[in-house]
């Protein structure tokens, strides 16, 4: 009753909740992910070895991070950390192993320091003792704001010590920075969201060129393709064989809380442009038997407006039609030819599982066009840190 009130939804609802429900979700520990302090970074570590692990559901209370797994596998498999790897100095380990742990509740797991930078907010845990410095997102930073906590008395991190412990204070604070030196932290990025969407030099030809997917082919994760679409102009050509009764998902790209998708049902080929939780769908367009080639033609006009029309076998079946806004990210779900295998793009075809298509699609191929005017989306990410400085300065 109470996470229905809250408003939580059900499975046609984001896997995301309020800062609020986030607070309660870490009680007893202060703040949310994206902040050093221990709302953000102490979680539960869960193994599972019943050959080596002779008390189940039993608990360690040694402190770890996630640095250590990989020490730990190494331990574990008898394999040392190599000096080079094709011709390469490595890096050296960060962790340390916690093998010993995992049969012995007692062994020590070596772990008594670590250093933390997340968005722009810094931590450094050292022997007991913890400093964080918090940053207004996008901002100018105030470098010098550290707070100050013993976790052995203060876990939850009420009792800020930096007033009265000035000393510990500033032999954190040098600690933390040998670290952060050392760790490559510094310059400190408190950009929001709109670091997400930038582009790294290297990857810009990648994500301004033409790509196919193929029916068959395994999902094409989020991550790696949201730049083809990302508030930008493009094309979507799919050609694929049409005999009646044919049915099924032609592409699905994204999900119900952003994307597009187009299937074939009733005889006919329907288009949605997803906008949770009202998705805009076109009319069906009857389709006759024999190849078709399926034109979507993307505007992105700017200001995250956007319009697209559908042109089948060359023919104009729906004139351009106000879609907006642009897509961003991909917020869920990737791109999918000839079925949908996750949570299902269109309440139509739910019934029908995967709706895998029933005969054979030549491919989806993605022409990407302009970025919309203005646009920070996909803008590359050395001239994207330049405007920031820009903006901070301005500001």
């Amino acid at each position: 009753k109470l996470i229905a009130e809250g408003g939580f939804g059900g499975p046609d609802t984001y896997i995301a909740y309020p800062r609020g429900w986030a607070q309660v979700s870490n009680t007893p520990f202060r703040y949310f992910k994206r902040t050093p302090m221990n709302g953000g970074i102490r979680v539960p570590f869960i193994a599972h070895w019943p050959k080596v692990i002779k008390d189940p559901g039993a608990i360690r209370r040694q402190w770890t991070h996630v640095t250590d797994i990989l020490p730990t596998l190494l331990d574990i498999a008898g394999v040392s950390y190599p000096a080079a790897f094709r011709g390469y100095r490595t890096r050296e380990l960060d962790g340390v192993s916690f093998a010993e742990a995992l049969h012995d509740p007692a062994a020590s797991v070596g772990r008594f320091k670590q250093h933390y930078e997340l968005d722009g907010n810094r931590g450094y845990i050292k022997e007991g003792w913890k400093i964080v410095s918090l940053q207004p997102p996008a901002k100018a930073m105030d470098l010098a704001n550290w707070m100050l906590y013993e976790l052995r008395n203060d876990p939850t991190e009420v009792n800020d010590l930096a007033q009265a412990r000035p000393d510990k204070l500033k032999e954190m604070i040098e600690a933390f920075e040998q670290d952060a030196a050392a760790n490559y932290v510094y310059p400190i990025d408190n950009r929001e969201y709109e670091k997400s969407m930038t582009v790294p030099p290297y990857r810009m030809a990648d994500i301004n060129r033409p790509h196919v997917f193929y029916q068959g082919a395994q999902t094409a994760e989020r991550v790696s393709v949201f730049q083809l679409f990302a508030d930008r102009s493009f094309k979507l050509i799919s050609r694929f064989e049409f005999q009646r009764h044919a049915q099924g998902v032609i592409y699905t790209i994204g999900g119900i809380f952003g994307g597009m998708l187009a299937y074939v049902l009733n005889d006919a080929l329907y288009f949605v442009y997803q906008r949770w939780p009202t998705p805009l769908e076109l009319a069906p367009i009857p389709l006759e038997s024999g190849m078709v080639e399926m034109i979507f033609e993307y505007q992105a006009l700017g200001s995250r407006k956007g319009q697209g029309r559908i042109l089948v076998n060359g023919r104009e079946c729906a004139p351009f039609t106000a879609m907006s806004p642009t897509l961003g990210r991909l917020p869920s779900e990737g791109v999918d030819v000839g079925i949908d295998r996750r949570q299902p793009a269109s309440r139509h075809y739910a019934p029908f599982g995967n709706f895998k298509y029933t005969h054979a699609i030549e491919g989806v191929r993605v022409e990407p066009g302009p970025q919309a005017p203005g646009t920070k989306i996909n803008m590359r990410e050395d001239l994207a840190q330049r405007q920031t400085v820009s903006d901070v300065k301005a500001g």
